[in-house]
Protein backbone atom coordinates (compact mmCIF):
# COMPACT_ATOMS: atom_id res chain seq x y z
CA UNK A 1 0.00 0.00 0.00
CA UNK A 2 1.50 3.21 -1.13
CA UNK A 3 0.44 7.13 0.32
CA UNK A 4 0.24 8.88 -3.10
CA UNK A 5 -0.73 12.65 -3.80
CA UNK A 6 -2.52 13.43 -6.82
CA UNK A 7 -2.22 17.53 -7.77
CA UNK A 8 -5.23 18.20 -9.90
CA UNK A 9 -5.43 21.80 -11.85
CA UNK A 10 -8.51 24.17 -10.89
CA UNK A 11 -6.93 27.10 -13.06
CA UNK A 12 -3.81 28.68 -13.94
CA UNK A 13 -2.83 31.61 -11.50
CA UNK A 14 -0.30 34.64 -11.86
CA UNK A 15 3.09 34.50 -10.59
CA UNK A 16 4.86 36.71 -8.38
CA UNK A 17 3.48 39.87 -6.54
CA UNK A 18 0.44 40.46 -6.91
CA UNK A 19 -0.62 37.43 -7.51
CA UNK A 20 -3.82 36.41 -6.26
CA UNK A 21 -4.29 34.89 -2.41
CA UNK A 22 -5.05 30.86 -2.00
CA UNK A 23 -8.76 30.73 -0.97
CA UNK A 24 -9.71 28.47 1.79
CA UNK A 25 -11.10 25.46 1.16
CA UNK A 26 -14.58 24.69 1.87
CA UNK A 27 -16.24 21.10 2.66
CA UNK A 28 -17.46 19.39 -0.27
CA UNK A 29 -15.09 22.34 -2.65
CA UNK A 30 -12.72 19.77 -3.19
CA UNK A 31 -13.68 17.10 -5.66
CA UNK A 32 -12.12 14.15 -7.13
CA UNK A 33 -12.31 13.16 -11.10
CA UNK A 34 -13.59 9.78 -12.17
CA UNK A 35 -10.07 8.45 -13.81
CA UNK A 36 -8.39 8.58 -10.79
CA UNK A 37 -10.07 5.06 -10.46
CA UNK A 38 -9.69 5.01 -6.68
CA UNK A 39 -12.96 4.24 -4.06
CA UNK A 40 -13.85 8.18 -1.99
CA UNK A 41 -12.94 6.04 0.73
CA UNK A 42 -9.38 5.91 -0.15
CA UNK A 43 -8.91 9.64 0.30
CA UNK A 44 -6.75 10.22 3.38
CA UNK A 45 -6.97 14.02 3.22
CA UNK A 46 -7.84 16.69 0.56
CA UNK A 47 -6.62 20.49 0.44
CA UNK A 48 -6.06 23.26 -2.27
CA UNK A 49 -3.13 24.84 -2.43
CA UNK A 50 -0.73 26.25 -5.30
CA UNK A 51 1.59 24.03 -7.47
CA UNK A 52 4.49 26.19 -9.41
CA UNK A 53 6.13 24.29 -12.37
CA UNK A 54 9.21 25.44 -12.95
CA UNK A 55 11.00 25.36 -16.61
CA UNK A 56 14.65 25.94 -17.94
CA UNK A 57 13.05 27.95 -20.97
CA UNK A 58 10.28 29.80 -19.83
CA UNK A 59 8.49 31.58 -16.91
CA UNK A 60 7.11 29.33 -14.68
CA UNK A 61 3.54 27.88 -14.62
CA UNK A 62 1.53 28.72 -11.29
CA UNK A 63 -1.40 26.96 -10.82
CA UNK A 64 -4.49 26.28 -8.10
CA UNK A 65 -4.47 22.71 -7.41
CA UNK A 66 -6.80 20.64 -5.52
CA UNK A 67 -4.06 18.00 -3.82
CA UNK A 68 -5.36 14.68 -2.77
CA UNK A 69 -3.19 12.31 -1.03
CA UNK A 70 -4.99 8.66 -1.61
CA UNK A 71 -4.50 4.97 -0.57
CA UNK A 72 -3.13 2.75 -3.29
CA UNK A 73 -2.45 -0.40 -4.34
CA UNK A 74 0.99 -0.05 -5.88
CA UNK A 75 3.51 -2.49 -8.40
CA UNK A 76 6.63 -3.32 -7.49
CA UNK A 77 9.14 -0.65 -7.54
CA UNK A 78 13.21 -1.00 -8.00
CA UNK A 79 15.34 -0.02 -5.70
CA UNK A 80 16.02 3.50 -4.94
CA UNK A 81 13.99 3.74 -8.09
CA UNK A 82 10.69 5.50 -9.68
CA UNK A 83 7.94 4.34 -11.66
CA UNK A 84 4.96 5.55 -13.15
CA UNK A 85 1.82 4.30 -11.65
CA UNK A 86 -0.84 2.17 -13.26
CA UNK A 87 -4.21 2.73 -12.14
CA UNK A 88 -5.15 -0.47 -10.37
CA UNK A 89 -8.59 -1.88 -9.48
CA UNK A 90 -9.42 -2.80 -6.15
CA UNK A 91 -9.89 -6.46 -7.25
CA UNK A 92 -5.91 -6.66 -7.31
CA UNK A 93 -5.36 -6.41 -3.93
CA UNK A 94 -4.25 -9.33 -1.92
CA UNK A 95 -5.07 -9.89 1.30
CA UNK A 96 -8.20 -7.03 2.05
CA UNK A 97 -8.87 -5.30 4.96
CA UNK A 98 -12.28 -6.53 6.36
CA UNK A 99 -13.48 -3.92 8.96
CA UNK A 100 -16.30 -4.83 11.18
CA UNK A 101 -17.33 -3.41 14.89
CA UNK A 102 -14.27 -2.94 16.72
CA UNK A 103 -12.21 -6.06 14.83
CA UNK A 104 -10.19 -5.21 11.77
CA UNK A 105 -8.65 -8.73 9.85
CA UNK A 106 -6.72 -8.49 6.68
CA UNK A 107 -6.66 -12.64 6.47
CA UNK A 108 -3.23 -12.54 7.53
CA UNK A 109 -3.29 -10.67 11.21
CA UNK A 110 -6.77 -9.43 13.47
CA UNK A 111 -7.03 -6.87 15.49
CA UNK A 112 -10.12 -6.13 17.89
CA UNK A 113 -10.67 -3.69 20.76
CA UNK A 114 -12.03 -4.40 23.53
CA UNK A 115 -14.14 -2.18 25.89
CA UNK A 116 -11.00 -1.58 28.30
CA UNK A 117 -9.22 -0.22 25.44
CA UNK A 118 -6.93 -3.34 24.89
CA UNK A 119 -6.11 -4.45 21.85
CA UNK A 120 -5.60 -8.29 20.44
CA UNK A 121 -3.85 -9.17 17.71
CA UNK A 122 -4.01 -12.58 16.26
CA UNK A 123 -3.06 -14.64 13.31
CA UNK A 124 -5.29 -17.36 11.96
CA UNK A 125 -3.78 -19.99 13.86
CA UNK A 126 -2.78 -18.18 17.31
CA UNK A 127 -3.40 -14.99 19.90
CA UNK A 128 -0.10 -12.98 19.24
CA UNK A 129 -0.81 -10.54 22.21
CA UNK A 130 -4.63 -9.44 24.23
CA UNK A 131 -3.12 -6.20 24.62
CA UNK A 132 -1.27 -5.05 21.81
CA UNK A 133 -0.60 -1.34 23.27
CA UNK A 134 -0.51 0.67 26.28
CA UNK A 135 0.78 4.30 28.03
CA UNK A 136 2.70 4.72 31.21
CA UNK A 137 4.48 7.81 32.84
CA UNK A 138 6.86 7.60 36.15
CA UNK A 139 8.97 10.55 37.62
CA UNK A 140 12.07 11.05 36.83
CA UNK A 141 14.90 12.93 39.35
CA UNK A 142 17.60 11.96 37.03
CA UNK A 143 19.41 14.76 35.03
CA UNK A 144 21.10 14.43 31.21
CA UNK A 145 23.72 12.02 32.28
CA UNK A 146 21.39 9.54 34.82
CA UNK A 147 17.99 8.31 34.48
CA UNK A 148 16.05 7.85 38.02
CA UNK A 149 12.69 6.81 37.53
CA UNK A 150 10.45 6.17 39.84
CA UNK A 151 7.37 3.59 40.12
CA UNK A 152 5.42 3.94 36.61
CA UNK A 153 1.11 4.77 36.77
CA UNK A 154 -0.63 3.22 33.73
CA UNK A 155 -2.50 5.58 31.65
CA UNK A 156 -6.52 5.00 31.96
CA UNK A 157 -8.35 4.11 28.20
CA UNK A 158 -10.29 7.58 27.17
CA UNK A 159 -12.25 5.65 24.53
CA UNK A 160 -11.57 4.25 21.03
CA UNK A 161 -12.78 3.85 17.16
CA UNK A 162 -13.08 1.86 14.53
CA UNK A 163 -12.23 3.33 11.01
CA UNK A 164 -11.13 1.84 7.14
CA UNK A 165 -10.03 3.42 3.94
CA UNK A 166 -11.82 1.19 1.24
CA UNK A 167 -10.20 -2.21 1.11
CA UNK A 168 -6.65 -0.61 1.76
CA UNK A 169 -6.48 0.24 5.40
CA UNK A 170 -8.42 -0.10 8.62
CA UNK A 171 -7.24 1.65 12.07
CA UNK A 172 -8.50 1.47 15.36
CA UNK A 173 -7.99 4.95 17.13
CA UNK A 174 -7.40 5.10 21.18
CA UNK A 175 -6.89 7.98 23.80
CA UNK A 176 -5.23 7.22 27.22
CA UNK A 177 -5.39 9.97 29.91
CA UNK A 178 -2.12 10.16 31.37
CA UNK A 179 -2.57 11.64 35.09
CA UNK A 180 0.35 13.04 37.08
CA UNK A 181 2.44 10.89 40.14
CA UNK A 182 2.51 13.31 42.99
CA UNK A 183 6.13 13.32 42.46
CA UNK A 184 5.48 15.12 39.30
CA UNK A 185 4.29 19.27 38.36
CA UNK A 186 2.25 19.90 35.71
CA UNK A 187 3.15 22.77 33.97
CA UNK A 188 0.94 25.61 32.21
CA UNK A 189 -1.59 24.61 34.93
CA UNK A 190 -3.25 21.39 32.95
CA UNK A 191 -3.86 18.40 34.62
CA UNK A 192 -4.47 14.82 32.73
CA UNK A 193 -2.44 14.82 29.18
CA UNK A 194 -3.99 12.88 26.47
CA UNK A 195 -1.91 10.59 24.54
CA UNK A 196 -3.61 9.03 21.22
CA UNK A 197 -2.59 6.19 19.53
CA UNK A 198 -3.10 4.66 16.04
CA UNK A 199 -3.02 1.05 15.71
CA UNK A 200 -3.31 0.79 11.28
CA UNK A 201 -3.37 -2.44 9.71
CA UNK A 202 -3.21 -2.22 5.76
CA UNK A 203 -3.91 -4.75 2.85
CA UNK A 204 -1.14 -7.55 2.84
CA UNK A 205 0.74 -6.56 5.56
CA UNK A 206 1.65 -8.91 8.19
CA UNK A 207 2.35 -6.30 10.76
CA UNK A 208 0.55 -3.65 12.52
CA UNK A 209 1.58 0.05 12.34
CA UNK A 210 1.16 1.93 15.69
CA UNK A 211 1.83 6.07 16.12
CA UNK A 212 1.63 7.76 19.50
CA UNK A 213 0.81 11.63 19.39
CA UNK A 214 -0.23 13.78 22.23
CA UNK A 215 1.56 16.92 24.18
CA UNK A 216 3.82 16.80 27.07
CA UNK A 217 3.32 19.72 29.34
CA UNK A 218 4.69 17.66 32.80
CA UNK A 219 8.11 18.36 34.51
CA UNK A 220 10.74 15.56 35.25
CA UNK A 221 9.38 12.76 34.20
CA UNK A 222 9.48 9.91 31.77
CA UNK A 223 7.01 8.98 29.46
CA UNK A 224 6.81 5.18 27.76
CA UNK A 225 4.29 3.72 25.24
CA UNK A 226 4.66 -0.15 26.32
CA UNK A 227 3.77 -3.17 23.57
CA UNK A 228 2.64 -6.34 25.28
CA UNK A 229 4.29 -9.23 22.88
CA UNK A 230 2.61 -12.07 24.68
CA UNK A 231 6.20 -13.55 25.64
CA UNK A 232 7.54 -14.16 29.13
CA UNK A 233 11.00 -14.17 29.63
CA UNK A 234 12.12 -13.85 26.36
CA UNK A 235 15.32 -13.66 24.63
CA UNK A 236 16.06 -10.00 23.48
CA UNK A 237 17.99 -9.09 19.93
CA UNK A 238 18.08 -5.51 19.31
CA UNK A 239 19.75 -3.92 15.95
CA UNK A 240 22.54 -1.91 15.88
CA UNK A 241 24.94 -0.10 13.75
CA UNK A 242 26.33 -3.18 12.35
CA UNK A 243 23.28 -5.87 13.00
CA UNK A 244 21.13 -7.31 15.29
CA UNK A 245 23.25 -8.35 18.79
CA UNK A 246 21.68 -10.22 21.43
CA UNK A 247 21.11 -8.22 24.62
CA UNK A 248 21.42 -9.81 28.50
CA UNK A 249 21.03 -8.27 31.43
CA UNK A 250 24.47 -7.17 33.16
CA UNK A 251 25.36 -8.53 36.02
CA UNK A 252 27.39 -6.08 37.95
CA UNK A 253 29.67 -6.70 40.91
CA UNK A 254 27.92 -4.73 44.28
CA UNK A 255 31.33 -2.94 44.69
CA UNK A 256 30.80 -1.41 41.03
CA UNK A 257 27.19 -0.56 41.85
CA UNK A 258 28.21 1.48 44.24
CA UNK A 259 29.86 3.97 41.91
CA UNK A 260 27.20 3.86 39.93
CA UNK A 261 24.08 1.63 39.18
CA UNK A 262 23.81 0.71 35.30
CA UNK A 263 19.86 1.65 33.93
CA UNK A 264 17.35 -1.32 32.82
CA UNK A 265 17.36 0.61 29.65
CA UNK A 266 19.16 -0.58 26.63
CA UNK A 267 19.27 1.22 22.57
CA UNK A 268 18.07 -0.22 19.68
CA UNK A 269 18.65 0.89 16.31
CA UNK A 270 15.24 0.49 14.00
CA UNK A 271 13.99 -2.62 16.44
CA UNK A 272 14.03 -4.86 19.11
CA UNK A 273 12.91 -8.58 18.86
CA UNK A 274 11.93 -10.98 22.08
CA UNK A 275 12.20 -14.42 20.77
CA UNK A 276 10.22 -17.07 22.81
CA UNK A 277 9.47 -20.67 22.28
CA UNK A 278 8.81 -21.14 18.77
CA UNK A 279 7.35 -17.76 18.03
CA UNK A 280 8.85 -14.28 18.01
CA UNK A 281 7.78 -10.89 17.89
CA UNK A 282 9.89 -7.27 16.55
CA UNK A 283 9.17 -4.07 17.64
CA UNK A 284 9.93 -1.39 15.10
CA UNK A 285 10.75 2.08 16.34
CA UNK A 286 11.13 5.21 13.13
CA UNK A 287 14.14 6.93 15.22
CA UNK A 288 12.98 6.43 19.08
CA UNK A 289 16.11 4.49 19.94
CA UNK A 290 15.89 3.66 23.74
CA UNK A 291 13.48 0.33 25.19
CA UNK A 292 13.32 -1.57 28.01
CA UNK A 293 12.53 -5.68 27.94
CA UNK A 294 10.46 -6.20 31.03
CA UNK A 295 10.49 -10.15 32.10
CA UNK A 296 6.22 -10.28 31.43
CA UNK A 297 7.00 -9.91 27.83
CA UNK A 298 6.18 -6.14 27.23
CA UNK A 299 8.53 -3.54 25.57
CA UNK A 300 8.33 -0.26 26.93
CA UNK A 301 9.89 2.44 24.62
CA UNK A 302 11.00 5.92 25.82
CA UNK A 303 8.69 8.52 24.48
CA UNK A 304 9.63 11.58 26.32
CA UNK A 305 12.38 11.88 29.03
CA UNK A 306 12.08 15.19 30.65
CA UNK A 307 14.60 16.86 32.99
CA UNK A 308 15.68 19.97 34.10
CA UNK A 309 19.24 19.91 34.77
CA UNK A 310 22.60 18.79 33.30
CA UNK A 311 23.97 17.19 36.66
CA UNK A 312 22.68 16.37 40.00
CA UNK A 313 24.38 15.18 42.86
CA UNK A 314 22.02 13.44 44.77
CA UNK A 315 20.69 10.71 43.11
CA UNK A 316 20.74 7.24 44.19
CA UNK A 317 22.06 5.58 40.94
CA UNK A 318 25.32 7.75 40.82
CA UNK A 319 26.71 9.47 43.87
CA UNK A 320 28.30 12.82 43.01
CA UNK A 321 27.93 15.39 40.26
CA UNK A 322 28.57 13.98 36.55
CA UNK A 323 29.08 17.24 35.26
CA UNK A 324 28.40 21.31 35.74
CA UNK A 325 25.51 21.47 38.02
CA UNK A 326 23.71 23.80 34.97
CA UNK A 327 20.37 23.88 35.06
CA UNK A 328 18.58 22.76 31.43
CA UNK A 329 15.19 24.03 31.12
CA UNK A 330 14.53 23.07 27.29
CA UNK A 331 15.31 19.50 28.26
CA UNK A 332 11.73 19.42 30.09
CA UNK A 333 10.84 18.71 26.51
CA UNK A 334 7.43 20.71 26.44
CA UNK A 335 5.51 20.37 23.64
CA UNK A 336 3.81 17.84 20.88
CA UNK A 337 5.44 14.79 19.97
CA UNK A 338 4.56 12.12 17.52
CA UNK A 339 6.03 8.79 17.26
CA UNK A 340 5.46 5.90 14.68
CA UNK A 341 6.17 2.27 15.25
CA UNK A 342 5.25 -0.87 14.03
CA UNK A 343 4.55 -4.56 15.57
CA UNK A 344 5.52 -7.67 13.38
CA UNK A 345 4.78 -11.13 15.06
CA UNK A 346 6.76 -14.36 13.13
CA UNK A 347 8.55 -17.48 13.44
CA UNK A 348 11.30 -18.26 16.20
CA UNK A 349 15.17 -17.29 16.06
CA UNK A 350 16.66 -18.61 12.58
CA UNK A 351 18.74 -17.26 9.61
CA UNK A 352 15.51 -17.19 7.63
CA UNK A 353 13.81 -15.10 10.60
CA UNK A 354 16.23 -12.74 11.26
CA UNK A 355 16.37 -12.06 6.56
CA UNK A 356 12.08 -11.71 6.83
CA UNK A 357 12.79 -9.19 10.39
CA UNK A 358 15.23 -7.34 8.30
CA UNK A 359 13.25 -6.79 5.19
CA UNK A 360 10.12 -6.14 6.88
CA UNK A 361 12.20 -2.85 8.34
CA UNK A 362 12.86 -1.56 5.28
CA UNK A 363 8.73 -1.69 4.41
CA UNK A 364 7.77 -0.16 7.71
CA UNK A 365 10.53 2.34 7.66
CA UNK A 366 10.89 3.06 4.04
CA UNK A 367 7.28 2.82 3.02
CA UNK A 368 6.33 4.17 -1.11
CA UNK A 369 5.37 7.05 -1.87
CA UNK A 370 4.02 9.21 -4.77
CA UNK A 371 3.84 12.42 -6.01
CA UNK A 372 1.72 14.18 -9.46
CA UNK A 373 4.55 15.78 -12.03
CA UNK A 374 2.17 18.27 -13.42
CA UNK A 375 5.01 19.30 -15.98
CA UNK A 376 5.69 15.66 -17.38
CA UNK A 377 4.63 15.54 -20.78
CA UNK A 378 4.98 11.42 -21.20
CA UNK A 379 4.94 8.83 -18.85
CA UNK A 380 7.72 8.44 -16.97
CA UNK A 381 10.38 5.87 -17.87
CA UNK A 382 10.96 3.14 -14.93
CA UNK A 383 14.48 3.62 -13.20
CA UNK A 384 16.65 1.88 -10.96
CA UNK A 385 18.84 3.16 -8.27
CA UNK A 386 20.62 0.72 -6.75
CA UNK A 387 19.01 -3.23 -5.42
CA UNK A 388 20.63 -5.40 -3.20
CA UNK A 389 20.39 -8.95 -3.76
CA UNK A 390 21.08 -11.81 -0.84
CA UNK A 391 18.91 -13.31 1.44
CA UNK A 392 20.00 -11.82 5.08
CA UNK A 393 22.08 -9.11 3.47
CA UNK A 394 20.71 -5.68 5.30
CA UNK A 395 21.12 -2.65 3.59
CA UNK A 396 23.39 0.08 5.45
CA UNK A 397 25.33 2.55 2.99
CA UNK A 398 25.13 3.96 0.29
CA UNK A 399 27.46 7.64 -0.35
CA UNK A 400 30.23 9.06 -2.08
CA UNK A 401 33.59 8.69 -0.41
CA UNK A 402 35.52 10.95 1.50
CA UNK A 403 38.22 11.11 -1.48
CA UNK A 404 38.14 10.56 -4.70
CA UNK A 405 34.97 10.06 -7.02
CA UNK A 406 33.74 6.35 -5.84
CA UNK A 407 30.59 5.28 -4.13
CA UNK A 408 30.55 3.32 -1.28
CA UNK A 409 28.32 0.59 -0.95
CA UNK A 410 28.01 -1.43 2.11
CA UNK A 411 25.48 -4.21 3.90
CA UNK A 412 25.71 -6.53 6.73
CA UNK A 413 25.45 -10.30 6.69
CA UNK A 414 22.56 -10.42 9.37
CA UNK A 415 22.91 -14.25 9.48
CA UNK A 416 25.28 -17.17 10.44
CA UNK A 417 26.25 -18.39 7.43
CA UNK A 418 27.94 -16.85 4.41
CA UNK A 419 25.61 -15.46 2.07
CA UNK A 420 26.56 -14.67 -1.96
CA UNK A 421 25.30 -10.94 -2.47
CA UNK A 422 25.28 -8.67 -5.48
CA UNK A 423 24.54 -5.06 -6.15
CA UNK A 424 22.31 -3.97 -9.23
CA UNK A 425 22.95 -0.38 -9.88
CA UNK A 426 21.18 2.15 -11.74
CA UNK A 427 24.22 3.74 -13.54
CA UNK A 428 26.98 2.53 -15.37
CA UNK A 429 30.05 1.18 -13.61
CA UNK A 430 33.69 0.75 -14.93
CA UNK A 431 35.52 -0.52 -11.94
CA UNK A 432 34.89 -2.27 -8.35
CA UNK A 433 36.70 -2.87 -5.66
CA UNK A 434 36.72 -4.82 -2.04
CA UNK A 435 37.04 -2.19 1.15
CA UNK A 436 37.74 -1.80 4.14
CA UNK A 437 35.30 0.53 6.78
CA UNK A 438 37.61 3.23 6.00
CA UNK A 439 37.39 3.29 2.59
CA UNK A 440 40.52 2.16 1.83
CA UNK A 441 40.53 0.18 -1.63
CA UNK A 442 41.49 -2.98 -2.32
CA UNK A 443 40.93 -6.56 -4.30
CA UNK A 444 39.19 -5.59 -7.95
CA UNK A 445 36.10 -7.31 -8.49
CA UNK A 446 34.33 -8.29 -11.70
CA UNK A 447 31.45 -6.39 -13.46
CA UNK A 448 28.67 -8.12 -14.83
CA UNK A 449 26.20 -7.04 -17.61
CA UNK A 450 24.02 -4.99 -16.22
CA UNK A 451 26.43 -3.05 -14.03
CA UNK A 452 26.27 -5.84 -11.35
CA UNK A 453 29.25 -6.52 -9.29
CA UNK A 454 29.09 -9.80 -6.88
CA UNK A 455 30.40 -10.39 -3.71
CA UNK A 456 30.64 -13.11 -0.67
CA UNK A 457 29.44 -11.95 2.80
CA UNK A 458 30.99 -13.90 5.33
CA UNK A 459 28.88 -14.82 9.09
CA UNK A 460 27.63 -11.36 10.42
CA UNK A 461 30.60 -10.06 8.60
CA UNK A 462 30.21 -5.86 7.15
CA UNK A 463 30.93 -5.86 4.02
CA UNK A 464 32.26 -2.47 2.17
CA UNK A 465 32.55 -2.13 -1.90
CA UNK A 466 34.07 1.48 -3.89
CA UNK A 467 32.86 1.29 -7.38
CA UNK A 468 32.76 4.01 -9.77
Amino acid sequence: VAELEFLIDERMEPVGPGGVRLARARPGESRRPDAIGFLPTDIVASEIRFDRAESPHHYPSNSRVVALRVLAWAPAVPGYGVCALPVARHDDVPHPVRVARNTIDNGILRMAMAKTGAIAVRTPRAVVTTRLVSVEVASDRGDLYTASPGTATRAVFGGGTTSARGVLRGVIGTRWIVSPPPTIEWSLGQSPVTVRTIATLDANAPFVRVRATGTNVADDHRLRIVFDTGISRARVVADAAFGPVERVPLAIPASDRARETPPRTAPLHRYVTLYGAGRGVTIYSDGLAEYEALPNGRVAITLVRAVGALSHADLDERPGHAAWPAATPEAQSHGAFDANFAVFPHGGDSDATRALIDRTADDVLLPLTGASLRSAIAPIPTTLGAELDGDGLSFSTLKDAEQGDWTVLRCTNVTARTVRGAWRLGFPVREARQSRLDETPGAALRVTAGNVVKFTAKPRAVVTLLVR
